[in-house]
């Protein structure tokens, strides 16, 4: 610990950047706790150890405090009359030392969430730690992307570091290849992967290859995961276009199975005020995603995670055809506005993102976001849930049953005020 501390310290001295901000979280449609806070603190220090070499470590530090999903789910199961038989059958609520900001130390609070020594070598760039990896061309989502996120529909939402050792070598005029060798959080599986670029005249031209390997805790092998292959083409042609596609290679009881993945779309940008840029793509997923029980959905989104699948490179959506869409607009130097619109083809449910955002001086930000669910057509599906798929009927210790609603802990529609100052 103390060298870590020391090397922290170190690149303190040297370079300092991130921000300080506050979130406030007004979910509409509910009862109970009308809102959550969140205080965050996100440093980066930078060191430079040589002329080729440099420490970067990012600490998060986020308290939070007001309304809690866990905290008025015990509400929900106390008002319904299932507080016994969740204690018979063994189930005890969280609780914390600090109850106001649900913490029992204030490690609890902090994490390392980016580590990494760059090491630039006249023929390899090599970055060793934990770092954001993020690839593809593609809108929202990209098929080709072996550590998927979708962080759009969250826009104050930081992308999750992943332990990796990354390898560039670049070679020709402007071509590179990458290769990464990453790890999960527990060290229980390893995640290969390869991407080269090729540029031909105004078109970008990738291929991956990626190839996850799981482990027991006695690091015997016990599965052979899910190969991902796939490319990715970015140009200009009047407009911005991309095209990025993936294969899922599964191999379930060595029949192997694959379904694809591709992303369609374009973009193009208009001289109206500061700038209007419109973007559109078609996303298609061919994944037979596994019926998710609503507490298990629940339980995830408590607990901050997806709900779980065999898949290491599963997709972020469930469905299979969809659209998306964004429009942004600069309304003047420091004030811009956008709209996301995210559509399921298939059931009709979509999700909606407006989005509001201002500067003051040179590090002050202030941005208001909306996550608003709908229904294009018919009753809901994957991003606005039907009312009657969260009414759950939980047999009781009597042998009778109750019905608890879980309606009553999905908005409407969430508001987030962020406020930010840059260091």
């Amino acid at each position: 610990m103390l060298p870590l501390l020391f090397l922290i310290n170190t690149a303190a001295a040297q370079e300092a950047s991130g921000y300080l901000e506050n979130l406030i979280q007004v979910p509409i449609g509910v009862d109970g706790v009308p809102l959550t806070v969140v205080e965050r603190a996100r440093p980066t220090f930078r060191a430079k150890l040589g002329d080729r070499t440099a420490l970067v470590t990012t600490v998060d530090i986020a308290l939070v405090q007001g309304r809690s999903t866990t905290s008025e789910l015990e509400r929900l199961v106390d008002e319904a009359g299932l507080a016994p038989t969740l204690a018979a059958a063994g189930i005890i609520w969280p609780s914390y030392q600090n109850e106001v900001l649900r913490i029992d130390r204030f490690q609890d609070a902090a994490i390392v969430d980016r580590l990494y020594l760059d090491l630039y070598r006249p023929k390899v760039d090599i970055r060793i730690g934990r770092q954001a990896l993020n690839w593809g061309s593609a809108f929202m989502v990209n098929p080709t992307d072996p550590f998927p996120q979708v962080i759009l529909t969250e826009p104050w939402r930081n992308r999750a570091g992943v332990n990796a050792a990354r390898f560039t070598v670049p070679f020709g005029d402007w071509n590179q290849s990458a290769l990464v060798i990453a790890t999960s959080d527990v060290f229980d599986e390893l995640r290969v992967v390869n991407r080269t670029t090729f540029v031909v005249g105004s078109v970008d031209l990738s291929v991956l290859g990626a190839w996850n390997q799981a482990f027991e805790e006695e690091e015997e092998l016990i599965e052979q995961a899910s190969p991902l292959l796939g490319v990715d083409v970015r140009g200009t042609l009047g407009v911005g276009y991309w095209v990025e596609a993936a294969a899922h290679i599964k191999d379930l009881g060595r029949v192997a199975s694959v379904y694809e993945e591709i992303a369609v779309g374009v973009d193009y940008s208009f001289p109206v005020l500061e700038g209007l840029v419109v973007t559109a793509q078609y996303y298609r997923s061919g994944r037979q995603a596994p019926a998710v029980d609503p507490l298990e959905q629940l339980s995830a989104g408590m607990s901050g995670t997806v709900a779980s699948s065999s898949d290491p490179f599963a997709p972020f959506f469930s469905g299979e055809n969809y659209l998306m869409g964004a429009v942004n607009l600069g309304l003047s130097e420091r004030l811009s506005a956008g709209v996301l619109h995210v559509q399921n083809l298939d059931d009709g449910s979509a999700l909606m993102v407006p989005t509001l955002g201002t500067t003051f001086g040179d590090r002050w930000s202030m941005s208001l976001a909306g996550q608003i669910p709908l229904s294009t057509w018919g009753d809901g599906g994957e991003l606005n849930s039907p009312a009657q798929d969260l009414r759950l009927q939980v047999p009781t210790l009597d042998g009778t049953t109750a019905d608890l609603n879980l309606n009553e802990l999905v908005p409407r529609a969430t508001f987030t005020l962020q406020t930010r100052f840059s260091i």
